[in-house]
């Protein structure tokens, strides 16, 4: 992560001779340049100044004020873990949607390609697919959980539930 970010105003307090000229001017970050993924070596360039100065040349003298609000934020922060997810689990949406549509064989309308499903159903379907993701979740990592997460125990937590359930419907 960057010390600085673009638009920020700093000043140039570098005393290495390259830079000794530009000493005091105050300029804002226009670009920001890594030399390596792994490097945390910035280059930032300072618009006003022309060149590339290292984050130990310039001080902060006022910090962009960002422009991005609470939901862009939040729906960033959201993509991201979605992403993790994704990466370490697999699909399970899709597999999910695959299974339910076999289970749900015995409703289907072949007429209209729609499904009658009994009230009595509706509770057990929601259990059934995060059941379904917790077992894709272990068939995707059986050397282990990649989030750290345990997934026999959520399953276990969900039988817990549908135990529960099924005594209130008797």
């Amino acid at each position: 992560m960057s010390k600085y970010s673009v638009g920020d105003t700093v000043k140039v307090t570098g005393i290495h001779a390259e830079v000794i000229s530009h000493q005091g001017k105050i300029a804002k970050i226009t670009e920001i340049k890594r030399t390596s993924e792994d490097s945390c070596d910035d280059h930032y360039f300072l618009k006003g100044v022309g060149g590339y100065f290292h984050d130990d040349e310039i001080e902060l003298v006022e910090k962009e004020k960002s422009s991005v609000g609470y939901f862009e934020t939040k729906a960033t922060e959201l993509g991201k873990l979605v992403d993790t997810k994704q990466n370490a689990y697999g699909d399970s949406f899709s597999k999910a949607f695959d299974l339910m549509k076999i289970y749900l064989q015995n409703y289907k309308n072949e007429a209209d390609n729609t499904y009658t499903i009994p009230e009595s159903l509706l509770q057990h379907i929601l259990l059934q697919v995060r059941i379904i993701d917790k077992q894709n979740r272990i068939f995707s990592n059986p050397d282990g959980d990649l989030m750290q997460e345990n997934p026999y125990a959520d399953v276990g937590g969900y039988s817990l539930l549908g135990m529960k359930m099924c005594e209130r419907n008797s």
